[in-house]
């Protein structure tokens, strides 16, 4: 699941991987403190980058991160090691790591960062099932840094162990209202209406923003606020969406008979892919 291209980017210089020693004075691959990005590349470009860097610039200034890589040179390095790896369609990796930290100023604060880049093989989306979801109530209290791609990411693997390749967790505050997946957001369809749930401790999905384009696009309203688990009783199709997979098939949910995806699911699909094709084509 984790193997690579043979190619890596650290802030900018290209290196064989296999050259790369572990940083072990970095706090980020130590203790989790850095922010990751996850972009789908295809036709040799980086899907909706613009905002993959937004997104970046806004999560490492709430954790405090220094973030010194310009819009230019963000777009230069990525492009670059695509080259280098000649790969059209990928999966790339970007880890903002903290270096270290120091209390010099009588205060805990993070001097310098590392952008780490890296390729991944891109798997089939012809073999993907449609996911299984259980629906499960969290049992910590959500903070700010759930809004924010952190490289702390114990919790959504650890709920996993035992599940299938293809089942996941959606989950739902203490009140009831849908949050999102262990890896993806989720949104319902009721009638001419899709629903996503929308508050400010849930990650900004970016393929979120696009799938918004796609459904207006289809005639359909999309909707962003509370989404109570009740409306699974009444919702026609749900189906989930991430930056790698696009739109995701749901093909059960646990406990409620019948939900799944169809045929709006398989609409909005098509046309996200168009605007995916869009933003890569040739220019």
């Amino acid at each position: 699941m984790y193997q690579h291209h043979p190619y890596v980017s650290v802030n900018g210089q290209i290196e064989a991987a296999s050259d790369i020693q572990f940083p072990f004075d970095n706090i980020g691959f130590l203790y989790g403190y850095g922010l990751f990005e996850t972009i789908l590349v295809h036709n040799g470009k980086g899907v909706f980058l613009e905002a993959h860097f937004n997104r970046m610039v806004h999560s490492a200034q709430g954790l405090k991160l220094p973030f010194l890589v310009s819009h230019d040179q963000f777009l230069q390095w990525i492009t670059a090691l695509i080259k280098k790896n000649e790969v059209k369609d990928a999966r790339l990796n970007l880890y903002l790591t903290a270096d270290n930290f120091t209390t010099a100023h009588g205060f805990f604060e993070v001097p310098s960062t590392s952008l780490w880049m890296l390729l991944r093989p891109l798997a089939p989306t012809a073999t993907r099932p449609p996911v299984k979801l259980f629906v499960k109530q969290e049992t910590e209290l959500r903070s700010p840094l759930h809004q924010h791609k952190t490289m702390s990411y114990l919790r959504n693997f650890y709920e996993l162990i035992g599940k299938g390749q293809s089942e996941d967790i959606l989950w739902t505050d203490p009140q009831g209202n849908l949050l999102e997946t262990s890896f993806s957001t989720v949104c319902l369809v009721q009638g001419k209406r899709v629903a996503t749930p929308m508050r400010p401790d849930i990650i900004p999905g970016i393929t979120r923003t696009i799938i918004q384009k796609s459904i207006e696009k289809l005639g359909l309203k999309w909707e962003e606020r509370k989404v109570h688990r009740s409306e699974l009783t009444v919702a026609n199709e749900i189906f989930l969406c991430s930056g790698i997979q696009g739109v995701i098939g749901v093909g059960e949910v646990s406990g409620y008979t019948g939900l799944a995806s169809q045929a709006v699911t398989t609409q909005i699909c098509e046309v996200y892919r168009g605007f995916v094709e869009a933003d890569t084509a040739t220019s």
